[in-house]
Order: structure tokens, then C-alpha cells, then sequence
């Protein structure tokens, strides 16, 4: 059975959104991650999972979501299969990331979540009243 490809943990208690902007763009990006994972050729990555982060060393295991396909063709087919009440089922392949090489692939990375019992509330901020930033602890 198919599952929705979302970020979940075991209790899911903080909830929200990240955004990232890719090195070299998202093909490209996308592209380099893939090769960590042994993407095959024909296949077209389109999205990644990060998950399990060992806390003694960092590393974290990932999965590169991707379509049978190459880039000449995926935007058509990516239009044909999400049109409305479609899914795009995507393959996973996984491999390991330290989440220190994060930044070889990605220029920015923000990470915005709540408590769970706030998720799908509207939450914002004033950022007239944001306290200085801490130093970074040793």
C-alpha cells in the first residue's frame, strides 16, 4: 500500500515546515544526492527524506524520492500524474549523510516547527521582538 510521502516521527511532537535552497539548483542538488543513494540512471529525483540522525556521530540516514524517467520528459509526466485526484508514487533510495555536509548541497536551511497541539493553528511573530542571538555553546 502507498503512503503519503511526509515527514513523521514516532510521537510527532513538534510539527511544521522546512524550506531549503538548493547549491547549485534543484536539478543539480538533487542530481548530487542521488548519486550518494545509487539512483539509477533512468531514474529522475524529485524530492528527499531525512530521517534517524545518530546522535554520537551526526550522520543521519536519507532516501532520494524519484520517478522512472529522464528530464526530457518528467515535467510532462509529473503534470500528466498529479492532474486532480492523481498520485505521483515515487520510488525511495536510501543512503547516509553526515549533517555537516549539508551545506555542499544546500545554501540555506530553515526549519520552522511548534508543539504538536499548535499544528494548524495560525502562529506568528513580531521580529520587532526578537531577543539577540545566544553564542553558540562549546
Amino acid at each position: 500500500m502507498n503512503k503519503p510521502l511526509i515527514g513523521t516521527a514516532q510521537h510527532n511532537d513538534l510539527l511544521g515546515t522546512i524550506a531549503l535552497d538548493a547549491r547549485w539548483g534543484v536539478t543539480t542538488t538533487l542530481a548530487e544526492l542521488a548519486k550518494l543513494c545509487n539512483v539509477p540512471d533512468d531514474y529522475y529525483p524529485v524530492g528527499f527524506y531525512l530521517s534517524g540522525v545518530r546522535q554520537e556521530d551526526g550522520v543521519a540516514d536519507f532516501m532520494v524520492a524519484a520517478i522512472k524517467g529522464d528530464s526530457a520528459d518528467v515535467e510532462k509526466y509529473i503534470k500528466e500524474e498529479t492532474h486532480p485526484n492523481k498520485k505521483l508514487i515515487v520510488r525511495r533510495f536510501g543512503g547516509k549523510i553526515n549533517l555537516n555536509d549539508l551545506p555542499k548541497y544546500f545554501k540555506m536551511l530553515i526549519v520552522a516547527v511548534v508543539l504538536k497541539m499548535l499544528n494548524g493553528r495560525k502562529v506568528e511573530y513580531d521580529p520587532s521582538q526578537d531577543v539577540e542571538q545566544a553564542e553558540v555553546a562549546e
